[in-house]
């Protein structure tokens, strides 16, 4: 599957390369298709998905409406750890890549957010940090050696002293948080080290959206 990434180049993912630009703030890249890991509904305002057409939105409302039977926590362990880390995690839709907040009995429901949802200026300040350092997935936060780091290697790695807008005291705090609630959601998916490239997962280059039947679809090849 090739995307458009020449500005030149117009093919079938040019339409929504185009919906991102518009809608999502600036961050560290996207897929042609990470808009349909996004919810319109709940992370509208964030998106600015209201500058679309009314045909976009509709479309977008009816997708994520959708309900899978068989969605992508049905693969295999390894496939699925290393989906988990390689998806757009800052506006994501499903819950199992959101930050819970706050502590809960077992009986009551869990509130989750993406870790994009944060008030500003502190926001603008991580997707600066996804934009800066390139930023898009928990694989991205790993240190070289495919491990997650330390919180002290976090803050330091991400440090921006070029900022002006925000003290290195304040990013500290804020890099401080965002290890907090990324480490929560590292450890739901069980992997602190990243997963080698196996060779189903080197086939999906699409979103593993999920299907309708009982008989899991086959990765589609590029």
């Amino acid at each position: 599957m090739t995307a458009a990434k020449d500005a030149n180049v117009r093919n079938w993912t040019t339409a929504s390369t185009e919906l991102l630009k518009l809608v999502l703030p600036r961050t560290g890249g996207s897929n042609a298709l990470d808009f349909l890991t996004i919810s319109p509904l709940r992370h509208g305002d964030m998106i600015k998905w209201r500058l679309t057409s009314s045909w976009w939105r509709a479309t977008w409302i009816w997708w994520y409406k959708i309900h899978w039977e068989i969605t992508w926590h049905d693969l295999p362990s390894d496939e699925r750890a290393w989906y988990g880390l390689r998806q757009p995690i800052w506006f994501h839709s499903d819950a199992a890549l959101h930050y819970e907040q706050a502590a809960r009995t077992h009986t009551s429901s869990a509130y989750r957010r993406c870790i994009g949802m944060v008030p500003e200026p502190q926001r603008s300040f991580r997707l600066h940090v996804s934009r800066v350092f390139g930023v898009k997935s928990l694989a991205d936060f790993m240190c070289e050696g495919c491990a997650w780091p330390s919180q002290q290697d976090f803050v330091q790695r991400h440090l921006d002293f070029t900022l002006v807008s925000t003290t290195p005291g304040q990013q500290v705090k804020w890099l401080r948080v965002l290890y907090k609630e990324a480490t929560q959601i590292v450890e739901r998916l069980g992997e602190r080290e990243l997963v080698l490239q196996t060779p189903r997962a080197a086939r999906r280059m699409i979103p593993h959206l999920g299907c309708k039947s009982g008989v899991k679809s086959r990765s589609s090849r590029s």
